[in-house]
């Protein structure tokens, strides 16, 4: 392993400028077969092909790439690939596809991953349409990568080939291509996602469908959502719910106030638990109603957390408390009301 003052030199050398400081380090390396176990000469020598092809040098960074993709891929030599890919899509952009492509099947994640994300980088709507077809072309485990990709590249002529794999039955595919087409269609997307909820009740599908529309529904889209409610599968009902009433919106307390009287428990627990995001000062009286007819004790929670909510938000506490107080002495001191008061905070 070379010295610290030999690797002060080269370090300097693959700063230089001129074709001698080129030549020098390519003999150093091509005499050491570009082998790990002498990373001072390679690695200035990858030095000094970034900075010609800053100052314009295209060729030098090319001939560099070439030189390191000779060198047969293994675990210690994992990084000169990756430098290699990386010299070519910076400096040789849509030239470097092909290349990036066939690294797409490596063998090492960390290339694999690492020449994904640079082709991902290179502009151009052609570059997204050969990443597209490159889909159905590669396993779920590159196609999942691609796909995470391809949404954040922002190019919304992807959008279309993505969507196709949404209703794909492997879900490792059909998970990031949630997230994808959502930041593509943006809230053009939420109607496709209702239909995807609708599709697949398991765990992972609810909870990614759940996070994408809550970055791209606004209010229009919240309402797409709550009407979608009442013909939705109970597991589907129940997040819609929980994602309506995350917006806060006070309009859909009757809404989800209906929800509690669900005869899915899944369902009714989902609104109960909702219950306090949308409530207002409006909604008191219907509130001990419902504690007055609840022995759930969880229920009884959201129940008196909402209660809460609407003293507090009330333009009047003074009065709500008053409407609220005269409540618990009338139903004999209900042990759910009861439990509401040391929250509301009015003395």
């Amino acid at each position: 392993w070379p010295g610290t003052e030999i690797l002060d030199v080269l370090y300097d050398i693959g700063r230089a400028e001129g074709r001698d400081a080129y030549r020098f380090l390519r003999e150093a390396a091509e005499k050491n077969g570009f082998d790990a176990g002498y990373a001072g000469e390679t690695d200035a020598l990858i030095n000094y092909a970034y900075s010609a092809g800053k100052r314009g040098e295209s060729d030098v960074p090319a001939e560099v790439a070439v030189m390191l993709l000779r060198r047969p891929l293994s675990a210690e030599s994992a990084h000169y690939r990756i430098a290699a890919l990386t010299l070519m899509a910076e400096f040789q952009g849509g030239e470097a596809l092909g290349q990036l492509i066939r690294e797409f099947r490596s063998e090492n994640e960390r290339v694999r991953r690492t020449a994904i994300n640079l082709a991902g980088r290179i502009p151009g709507e052609y570059v997204t349409s050969v990443l597209c077809s490159q889909l159905k072309e590669v396993p779920a485990y590159i196609a999942s990568d691609l796909i995470t990709v391809l949404g954040l590249r922002g190019d919304r002529s992807a959008s279309g080939p993505i969507s196709q794999l949404l209703f794909n039955s492997v879900q490792e595919i059909r998970i990031p291509g949630v997230l994808a087409y959502a930041r593509l269609e943006g809230s053009e997307g939420v109607e496709t996602l209702i239909d995807y909820m609708r599709s697949f009740p398991y765990y992972e599908d609810q909870s990614i469908a759940v996070e994408a529309l809550s970055f791209i529904a606004d209010s229009t889209g919240r309402q797409k959502v709550a009407d979608a409610i009442a013909d939705s599968p109970p597991v589907t009902q129940a997040n819609m719910i929980m994602f309506v009433a995350s917006g806060g919106e006070p309009v859909y307390f009757p809404l989800i106030a209906r929800y509690c009287n669900s005869q899915n428990n899944t369902v009714s627990e989902a609104a109960y638990e909702a219950l306090p995001d949308v409530s207002q000062p409006g909604d008191i009286e219907m509130l001990i109603s419902m504690a007055l007819q609840n022995s759930n004790d969880q229920r009884a929670v959201n129940v008196i957390t909402a209660i809460a909510r609407s003293v507090q938000y009330s333009d009047n506490q003074v009065n709500a408390s008053e409407v609220f107080s005269r409540s618990v002495a009338k139903s004999g001191y209900n042990r759910t009301l009861v439990a509401a008061l040391p929250l509301i905070g009015d003395r």
